[in-house]
């Protein structure tokens, strides 16, 4: 017979939920060697709710805060770093509700968007979040690499030039979609990893310019993962993939994150040949396309203000559903982003919350499918199909061309 359960949700406290914490991340397995260090380091700096049961945390949720580029346009965004539950207080809808109430907080110190990274796909769709752009996940050869120009001899990075890392990472060359998250977030994923180690290149004066994070070190043939790639301008990429074909003598293969600025295919030779011949090895090969983050919309007046499109101007009414808010309190100053709006886009957008016009045509749609038609996902005609999101069809057209965006890119997982 199953036993009644006390409830609390608070704030994390260190000396008196770490160990529980770390209890319930090794039950997930995200624990994947001796990484306390990284893991206080985050718990300690971020947000964190605790949902504690039977006087034991057993769900948390972090959140910490970063920048989101749209078009040319820094937003304030808030990381759901972390949403987690123990075995034992499962289905007790607790990862929900505080997901929510750290989201109405996120929503309250300022933020306009937010953002994570999702176990499987539904489960946040509840709380308003839709999925963001696919990631394209590629294996090849080093050695498959075409003939590129010569690269100059790298440094050693470690942990200890955290410092120069993570100025480098804020300096990456500029993409529609790219996240940026404060420097401790870099620190601790330089920490994670007990296999990761550093090439880069520095200036005459030092300054590091590009670089490349790696695990893996210690398999003698690989495979490598390139964690994440940082350079200022693309004859920089250049030089970085030119450094990971040298490695091809000895490292069967590497996997990395596509870029934002090319398509790795076209660096490689006889893509489809090694594809074929590592069928079936550890090394095989391959590119996969998979969504593995999502975003919602805090705060539409405060994101659209800082929107700027290059479409004529137009105006409609939006009518907007938020499912946030049936897990927040009653007492919550946040509600989510349910409402009426007249909305204007162009060169400079805006949202006009409790006012509408009869003579203009309406959309109406639910937070999650705005969400990614403001980021460039996928167009407004495409997402009626799927999401909740119904209007004219002239209103329909004039969105697609209206938020014809580049493919978003985080570039920065989390």
């Amino acid at each position: 017979m199953s036993g009644d359960k006390t409830i609390v949700i608070r704030p994390y406290q260190h000396d008196r939920d770490f160990s529980d914490i770390r209890r319930i991340w090794e039950e997930a397995g995200w624990m994947e060697c001796e990484n306390e260090e990284a893991m206080a380091l985050l718990l300690g700096k971020a947000r964190t709710t605790v949902g504690e049961v039977n006087g034991h945390a057993e769900s948390m949720v972090s959140t910490l805060s970063g920048e989101l580029l749209h078009g040319n346009s820094t937003l304030d965004l808030s990381v759901v770093g972390a949403v987690l539950t123990g075995f034992v207080s499962r289905k007790l809808k607790l990862a929900r509700k505080i997901t929510a109430l750290r989201l109405a907080e996120e929503a309250g110190r300022g933020a306009h968007i937010s953002t994570l990274g999702m176990f499987e796909q539904g489960f946040y769709n509840t709380l308003g979040f839709g999925s963001a752009g696919y990631l394209h996940i590629v294996t090849f050869q080093p050695a498959s690499l075409r003939k590129l120009p010569p690269y100059g001899t790298p440094v050693r990075l470690t942990v200890e030039d955290v410092a120069d890392i993570h100025e480098n990472r804020r300096r990456h060359l500029p993409s529609h979609g790219r996240v940026l998250l404060p420097k401790f977030h870099t620190h601790a994923e330089l920490l994670w990893k007990k296999t990761g180690f550093g090439l880069g290149f520095r200036d005459t004066q030092g300054r590091l310019t590009h670089h490349l994070w790696l695990t893996g070190k210690g398999k003698e043939q690989g495979p490598f993962k390139v964690e994440w790639m940082a350079y200022e301008t693309k004859e920089q990429l250049i030089e970085l993939l030119s450094l990971l074909r040298s490695m091809g003598d000895q490292i069967h293969s590497v996997t990395l994150l596509e870029p934002p600025h090319v398509q790795i295919q076209d660096f490689l030779e006889r893509p489809f040949y090694h594809r074929s011949i590592t069928r079936n090895s550890p090394h095989q090969a391959t590119m996969k396309a998979i969504s593995v983050f999502q975003i919602r919309i805090l705060n539409l007046e405060e994101t659209l203000k800082r929107t700027h499109l290059t479409c004529p101007g137009f105006d409609f009414n939006l009518e907007l559903t938020d499912p946030v808010e049936s897990f927040l309190p009653e007492d919550s100053d946040w509600r989510g982003c349910s409402g009426q709006y007249q909305v204007h886009l162009g060169k400079n957008c805006r949202a006009d919350k409790g006012k509408t016009d009869p003579s203009l045509p309406t959309l109406v749609c639910s937070v999650n499918a705005f969400s990614r038609m403001w980021l460039g996902v996928r167009p407004a005609s495409v997402l009626q199909v799927s999401e909740s999101l119904e209007g004219d069809p002239s209103l329909i057209s004039r969105l697609d061309h209206a938020f014809n965006l580049p493919t978003p890119h985080f570039n920065w997982e989390f």
